[in-house]
């Protein structure tokens, strides 16, 4: 985000523990303002987390 990106897309996996996405949406925006986050229940077995940033 240093370089750049207005949005950051979290999608969670099944795997994935549930307080990883507010933790990750917490540092965003305590690190970031002007980046919004969006967190997508993926589902995918095969990934813990995908991380997009725009």
């Amino acid at each position: 985000l240093a370089a750049g990106g207005e949005m950051v897309t979290l999608v969670l996996g099944e795997d994935c523990p549930g307080t990883l996405a507010d933790e990750l949406e917490q540092h965003v925006r305590a690190h970031h303002l002007a980046v919004d986050t969006v967190v997508y229940a993926g589902g995918r077995d095969a990934a813990l987390l995908l991380v997009g940033v725009e």
